[in-house]
């Protein structure tokens, strides 16, 4: 029986890659437990990603990349992915831009072989503004005729379907991201119950990449005068600065106190999350904001804006703010945040942990792509 392929540019354990990443194990895993699937993704050390998933028997080819790590460039999966797509009965094609995604996509139509593409926030009009003539260029020759010939798109949020062309409207297929519960379940009783609420410092956490995208400098602008008002509000920074963004950033603002730590992962990220009273993450855009789902399933508030899909769900849920992607927005709602009842605010992270169990269980989410493919396998 011929095997669903899964096309993501990079996995687990290699963390540093983003949100994309944990999308994509969770996904992976998911439809791996309802349908016969196999992982092809790259690594500048593949033997350390096979042992990972092979050790756990979920099926991973991973090529080893070379130069550009981050684009998931390699020789080897030039020779090696027309075998596996030619023999596959559907491909999940995980992303845009990166190598190995819109190589498979290429080859997928080559072969005529059925696959699903995900934008990943590839389209959302902030993103496209950045190397614009780039990215438009590369979009017509390439990433619209592959869009054309998907048996369906894959985006997760009714903000993402929006920026997708009108004309592909009909194959777009909404099914967001989701979380493993079972490393919840070590976790549920370390927060809110445990919460001192009188303690004096408020701790604001920022766990995303250190970007312009995630709104950083709306962070730091902010945080000038939060502090200056509130002296026992602490700003923690956790994530990689892949780009020297934050290096950059600090040339120019040298008057806020922060603690910045360059990554963090899995248990250690989850404890984080546990030690915050608020994370934020006042993002220009965003196809999902991972950090938010988890957030919120570990009882934290947050402070997003509209720039993010969770612009119309947090304020109808009642757990957390939204902000414009601007200083003034948000400098007012982490005000407002602060000055709230800590009785409150373990309200409002209890409220958010009981929507997050509800919605978002990568195992239901699993089962409605399972059924997509499933479909258009039967059209062919």
């Amino acid at each position: 029986m011929k095997e669903i392929t899964f096309i993501n540019t990079h996995l687990f354990p290699d963390e540093k890659y983003g949100g994309v990443v944990y999308s994509g194990d969770g996904l992976f895993r998911g439809l791996a437990r309802k349908l016969n699937v196999f992982a092809v993704t790259t690594s500048s050390d593949p033997n350390k990603v096979e042992d990972y998933y092979n050790s756990q028997k979920n099926k991973v080819k991973c090529f080893k990349s070379i130069f550009s790590h981050k684009l998931g460039f390699s020789i080897s999966i030039i020779f090696g992915l027309p075998r596996i797509i030619s023999k596959s009965k559907f491909v999940v094609i995980n992303g845009i831009y990166t190598f190995p995604v819109t190589y498979a996509a290429l080859l997928c139509v080559l072969f005529k072989t059925p696959f699903s593409v995900a934008l990943r926030g590839g389209y959302e009009p902030w993103r496209l503004k950045q190397k614009r003539w780039k990215k438009s260029v590369f979009n017509l020759l390439v990433t619209n005729p592959i869009l054309k010939k998907s048996s369906f798109i894959h985006v997760i949020s009714k903000m993402e379907a929006l920026s997708v062309p009108k004309k592909y409207n009909e194959k777009i297929e909404i099914i967001p991201n989701g979380f493993d519960f079972s490393s919840y379940e070590k976790y549920k009783f370390l927060k809110r119950e445990s919460i001192d609420v009188n303690k004096k410092d408020f701790n604001f956490l920022f766990l995303s990449r250190m970007d312009k995208e995630k709104g950083l400098d709306i962070v730091f602008n902010a945080f000038k005068d939060i502090q200056s008002i509130h002296k026992n509000s602490k700003l923690k920074l956790v994530g990689p600065d892949n780009n020297g963004y934050l290096k950059s950033l600090l040339k120019t603002i040298d008057t806020v106190d922060y603690k910045w730590i360059p990554g963090l992962y899995g248990d250690d990220k989850i404890k984080e999350i546990l030690m915050a009273d608020v994370l934020i993450l006042p993002s220009y855009s965003e196809n999902f904001g991972n950090v938010i789902l988890e957030s919120l399933l570990f009882g934290t508030p947050v402070i997003t804006s509209t720039g993010t899909p969770w612009g119309e769900i947090v304020p109808k849920v009642k757990c957390g703010w939204i902000c414009e992607p601007e200083k003034e927005s948000f400098l007012k709602l982490c005000i407002e945040a602060i000055n709230t009842d800590r009785k409150e605010l373990k309200k409002m992270g209890l409220i958010g942990q009981e929507f997050i169990k509800s919605n978002y269980s990568w195992d239901n989410i699993a089962l409605t792509f399972s059924e997509k493919i499933k479909i258009n396998l039967e059209k062919k």
